[in-house]
C-alpha cells in the first residue's frame, strides 16, 4: 500500500547503524502512482525530544521521484557523518509528490509522520499500520535499512553476492550481498596476486539484504578482487563467493 503525508507535511524513518562512525551514503525511496514528482529530501539527528527528529543535517533537497519503484537520492556530497546514536530519514512532500510505499508486513515502530496539526512528530502507526519504504546506505557494513531486508520486504531464500556498482569505479562503490540465514560475515579485497589489501568486514550479522559502501580512495588503481564468506553458528562454511573489480582514478 502507500500513502501521501501532504503538501509541506514530514515523514521520516530511524536508523541506528550497528558501528561507528558511519558517513551516509544514498537513501532511497519506494514510490507508486502513475506520474512523476518532487519531494525534499532531509536528515535530521536524533536530538529532539524523547529521541525524535531534531537538527537538519541535510535539508531540503529537492529530488525528482518516478513512480513504481525505488529513487535513489545520493547524499554522500554533503559529509554528514554519524558518530553515536540515531538518525532519520525521510522528505517534506509537494503538491505534486507520488506517494510512498508502505509495507504492510513490518512494523511501523521506526516510522514517524508530522502533518501539521501542532504535534509535531508522531508515531506514523497512529496513522497508518506498516513502515515506511525508505531505506539507507552507509560507507560500513551495515543493512540497507528502511526495509531491513531485500527491497521485497521478504528474508532472501538463497545467499548472493552482487556484482560491485558502480563498475568500473572511482574512488566508491557499493557492494550489496544476501544473507538467507544469520551467520558470521566477512568481506575482504584483495589484488591480483591473492593478497588481502583491506578487510572489510567481519561480524555476525542476521538474515537481509545488505550493502558495503568501498571507498578505495587510498588504492592505486587497477584490478581487485573482493570475496564473502559466510559460516553458521557452529563456524561450518555455507556461503562463499568472490566477484572482481576494476578501481580506474
Amino acid at each position: 500500500t502507500s500513502i501521501n503525508a501532504g503538501s509541506m507535511n514530514v515523514l521520516g524513518v530511524k536508523f541506528t547503524p550497528n558501528n561507528y562512525p558511519v558517513d551516509i551514503y544514498r537513501a532511497s525511496f519506494y514510490t507508486v502512482g502513475s506520474s512523476n514528482g518532487v519531494a525534499f529530501v532531509n536528515v535530521w539527528d536524533d536530538d529532539g525530544t524523547d529521541g525524535l527528529p531534531g537538527t537538519a543535517l541535510i535539508e531540503n533537497v529537492p529530488v525528482e521521484f518516478s513512480p513504481g519503484g525505488w529513487t535513489p537520492s545520493l547524499l554522500s556530497s554533503y559529509g554528514v557523518t554519524i558518530h553515536e546514536g540515531s538518525f532519520y530519514v525521510g522528505w517534506m512532500e509537494s503538491p505534486t509528490t507520488p506517494p510512498v510505499g508502505v509495507d504492510t508486513d513490518t512494523q511501523a515502530e521506526n516510522s514517524f509522520i508530522d502533518v501539521d496539526i501542532g504535534l509535531g512528530w508522531e508515531p506514523f502507526a497512529n496513522y497508518f499500520d506498516g513502515a515506511l519504504m525508505i531505506r539507507v546506505e552507509v560507507d560500513s557494513a551495515n543493512v540497507i535499512m528502511g526495509l531491513e531486508d531485500d527491497i521485497t520486504g521478504t528474508v532472501p531464500k538463497t545467499f548472493g553476492l552482487n556484482q560491485n556498482y558502480p563498475n568500473p569505479f572511482n574512488p566508491t562503490t557499493a557492494i550489496e550481498f544476501d544473507l538467507a540465514s544469520d551467520a558470521v560475515t566477512s568481506l575482504a579485497l584483495y589484488d591480483v596476486t591473492g593478497r588481502k589489501v583491506l578487510n572489510l568486514m567481519n561480524q555476525d550479522l542476521g538474515a537481509g539484504h545488505y550493502a558495503f559502501n568501498l571507498n578505495a580512495g587510498d588504492l592505486p588503481s587497477g584490478m581487485y578482487f573482493y570475496q564473502l564468506l559466510a559460516q553458521d553458528s557452529q563456524g561450518s562454511m555455507v556461503y562463499s563467493a568472490t566477484k572482481k573489480l576494476v578501481l580506474m582514478k
